[in-house]
Order: structure tokens, then C-alpha cells, then sequence
């Protein structure tokens, strides 16, 4: 049994700003577990309303067609929660949510969690923002689905998972690069598409590899790429 307390509340951003007393009674609601790699957390239209917090590890939310074909929502990382959704509106799950790593998640029961929501501002105005970062995700999805071809959407995305890299704007770097099966899961495409732009994209010296890592040399001109190719 792994034991829950205030400091290990300290790294989930729903928590973050609470105090420690405030963090110590939460720590009776929640329920920590190790999951392995590839392990099923919640299965798409599960009708659980449980919320998840992530301490380590990382996983990956998606969805699956009719034919079994993967499409990627969003990977999650430590702090991050999910499953609030459900919580919410009562509704059966809306996406299949795997560990990507050896990952340590809390449980919380959603009756519990919406009673937080009410008593602690702090609970609150995190669970806002994280609902409006989800809002806004999907916006830019739909957008991009509905607008942008193939190769301006991995394009974007790109740009998209150099964001954490703050350090320096324009040439910035993904730490972790995915696979380029994991990108046309991502995009809605297939696979030799991924690897065909990106191979365009490293000729033109607008990325290059770096082991696991990729950079992208001028993340202004790669944006001007893509407003290049809508205009034309």
C-alpha cells in the first residue's frame, strides 16, 4: 500500500495551492496505486466517475474507431488529473486512458471530489482552468483538422510539443520525441505521411535529430511555413 500524504498532494496542480492542513485532509480521500506500462486505467464509455491524479509516470488518453484504430487524444504527465469529466456531467468515459510508463496515480470517488470542488476555491479554479485548457485544445484540433492539410498539422504540431521549451523561443527542442506511428495516431493520418514530412522538414534544415530528441532550428519560420502554405 503506498501511503498518500501532504507532500505527495504538493506536486498535483488541483492541490498545489493548498495549505498543508488543507492537503493533509484531502490525503483520507485519496487512494494511491502503481499501475505497469500499457496498463488500462479507464476504458472508453466505462461508466466509473473516479478522478485520477498523476504523482509519476505519464499516460495517454484515446480513442478508438469501429476498426480498432488508435487515434491519441493527449499524453498527461505528473500533476496533471483526469477522468474529471465524468465526474462532472455523470457520463460514461469519453476516452480509453493507458500508462505509458510504470505510473503512480491517486483515486479519488467523484461524489468526494465534487464536495472539494465547493469547499476550496483553489480546487475549484484549478478544475477551470484544466476544462478550459481542454476547451481550447479541441478548438485548435478542430481548426486544424478542418483547415490545415497533412503536412501543415505535423507541422503544428510540432511547434505544439516545442512549447515547454522556453529557454529559447526560436530554436527550441522536443525532449522526447515521438514515434512517428505515435504522430499519425495524434493527426489522424498514417505513418509514411509523418515519416515523409519530417524527412522534408530535416532536408530543409528546418529540424534536425538529436538522438531520442528532435530540434527545431527557427520555430518562427516553421510558423511561417504553414501560413505560407493556407495562403497558397
Amino acid at each position: 500500500m503506498i501511503s498518500v500524504t501532504a507532500d505527495t498532494l504538493s506536486v498535483i496542480d488541483a492541490f498545489a495551492a493548498l495549505d498543508r492542513p488543507g492537503r493533509e485532509k484531502i490525503t483520507r480521500l485519496c487512494v494511491a496505486k502503481t499501475y505497469p506500462k500499457s496498463h488500462v486505467v479507464i476504458a472508453h464509455q466505462d461508466n466509473s466517475a473516479d478522478v485520477f491524479f498523476i504523482v509519476s509516470g505519464s499516460v495517454r488518453a484515446t480513442i478508438f474507431t469501429k476498426r480498432g484504430r488508435e487515434v491519441s487524444y493527449q499524453d498527461l504527465y505528473a500533476g496533471d488529473m483526469f477522468g474529471e469529466l465524468s465526474a462532472i456531467d455523470k457520463m460514461p468515459r469519453s476516452t480509453h486512458v493507458v500508462a505509458l510508463q510504470e505510473s503512480v496515480l491517486l483515486s479519488m470517488p467523484s461524489a468526494r471530489f465534487a464536495e472539494l470542488v465547493m469547499q476550496y476555491p483553489e480546487v475549484a479554479q484549478a478544475t477551470l482552468h484544466k476544462v478550459a485548457r481542454i476547451v481550447r485544445f479541441l478548438c485548435d484540433r478542430v481548426y486544424e483538422f478542418g483547415a490545415l492539410d497533412v503536412s501543415d498539422r505535423i507541422r503544428a504540431e510540432l511547434i505544439r510539443l516545442a512549447a515547454g521549451d522556453v529557454d529559447n523561443p526560436e530554436r527550441a527542442m522536443i525532449p522526447k520525441m515521438p514515434t512517428h506511428q505515435e504522430l499519425a495516431n495524434r493527426l489522424a493520418t498514417h505513418r509514411e505521411a509523418v515519416s515523409r514530412e519530417l524527412s522534408a522538414l530535416e532536408k530543409k534544415g528546418f529540424i534536425e535529430k538529436q538522438g531520442r530528441s528532435l530540434v527545431i532550428n527557427d520555430v518562427n519560420r516553421l510558423s511561417t511555413l504553414i501560413s505560407d502554405s493556407r495562403a497558397s
